[in-house]
C-alpha cells in the first residue's frame, strides 16, 4: 500500500503543488480551496465561534469527564483543513474518547502568526479543561503551530499545554537545513521548492522567528512532546535539529521515526505503517494521560 501512495503522489506530482501555488500568491492569482465539511465524518459536533473564527468541537460528553485535544492542521499555512484531517480526527476521537477542539485558523496571503495567534490563545482559554490533561496536537504545520503557541502562552505568562502530540511538525520555515538536499530524491509527497516563500508570509518576514521556526525558541518552557515522523519526510532533517536540542536541554521528547515513510504518514487510510504508528501514538496518549 505505501508504495501505491507513492506512485499516486509522483503520479499527481504532489511535491510541486507548494512551487506551483506559491508562484500563484506571488502574482496574487492564488485562490484558496475550500474546507472540507466536518458532516462527512461527525454526525455529533458542535460549531461555535471565537472571535470571527470557526471552532469545533467533537465528541463532548458534556460532563467534564474527558482529556481535551486541541487539534491545528496543517497545509503550509496555505490550505484548508481536508478530509483525510477529519479522518484522523475522528480515529482520535474514538480511540482515545478525548474531546476534540479544531479551530479553522486564518491563513495566508490574508493572515499570519501575529493575527492568529491571539486568537488561538483565547480558543484555548476558552475550552480547556481544569479537571483533566490539555493537550495540543498538530500535522505539518499545525505542528509547528502548536509549538510557537507554547512559546507564545509562555511569554504572555499563561497556562501551558500538558504535551503535545506532532505528526511531521514544520520546525523552521527557512528550509535551509542543507541536509534537505539529500532527503529530497526520496520524497513524493511534500517538496521544498515555495515553502520558505509561504514562511516568509506566515512569519512576517522572519523566517527565524520563534513563533514562526520552533527550533529557534528557548526549549525549557516547552512541556513534554511526542513527535511521529518518518524519514522520507522533507521536514525530517529539521525534526532532528528539535531533538538534539531538547536532548542537550534535558526536556522529554519521545521521538518515533519510521523509516521510508512520507510526510503525516500516521494519517493515510489504509496504510499498515500507519496503522502501526497509531497504536505507538495511542501508547503515548496513555502515558501522557497518567503522567
Amino acid at each position: 500500500m505505501s508504495h501505491v501512495i507513492t506512485t499516486y503522489f509522483r503520479i499527481t506530482k504532489s511535491k510541486e503543488r507548494f512551487a506551483v501555488d506559491s508562484k500563484r500568491l506571488e502574482e496574487g492569482t492564488y485562490t484558496h480551496k475550500p474546507e472540507a465539511p466536518i458532516s462527512r465524518c461527525f454526525k455529533d459536533y458542535k460549531e461555535e465561534k471565537v472571535g470571527d473564527r470557526t471552532v469545533y468541537i467533537i465528541n463532548d460528553k458534556g460532563d467534564g469527564s474527558q482529556d481535551i485535544l486541541f487539534y491545528f492542521h496543517g497545509g503550509g499555512y496555505l490550505y484548508p483543513i481536508v478530509k483525510f484531517h477529519w479522518k484522523f480526527l475522528k480515529k482520535i476521537a474514538k480511540k482515545m474518547d478525548a474531546k476534540l477542539i479544531v479551530p479553522i485558523y486564518g491563513r495566508v496571503p490574508e493572515s499570519n502568526y501575529k493575527v492568529e495567534f491571539p486568537i488561538m490563545v483565547e480558543v484555548f482559554k476558552k475550552y480547556r479543561t481544569k479537571n483533566h490533561k490539555n493537550f495540543f496536537g498538530g500535522d505539518s504545520a499545525g505542528g509547528g503551530m502548536a509549538l510557537g503557541l507554547c512559546y507564545w502562552l509562555k511569554d504572555n505568562g499563561l497556562e501551558l499545554p500538558d504535551s503535545l502530540f506532532l505528526f511531521s511538525p514544520w520546525m523552521d520555515v527557512g528550509m535551509d537545513n542543507p541536509e534537505i538536499e539529500e532527503i529530497k530524491p526520496k520524497v513524493t509527497m511534500l517538496g521544498y521548492n515555495g515553502l520558505n516563500t509561504i514562511g516568509l508570509m506566515w512569519s512576517c518576514n522572519n523566517l527565524k522567528d520563534k513563533y514562526c521556526s520552533p527550533n529557534y525558541g528557548n526549549l525549557q518552557d516547552l512541556p513534554p512532546i511526542f513527535i511521529y515522523t518518518g524519514t522520507y519526510d522533507i521536514l525530517y532533517p529539521d525534526m532532528k535539529v528539535f531533538k538534539k536540542k531538547m536532548e542537550e536541554n534535558g526536556k522529554k521528547l519521545v521521538f518515533r521515526v519510521y523509516p521510508k515513510m512520507e510526510h503525516v504518514f500516521i494519517a493515510y487510510p489504509l496504510l499498515r505503517e500507519g496503522n502501526n504508528a497509531f497504536k505507538d501514538l495511542h501508547k503515548d496518549w496513555i502515558e501522557a494521560v497518567n503522567s
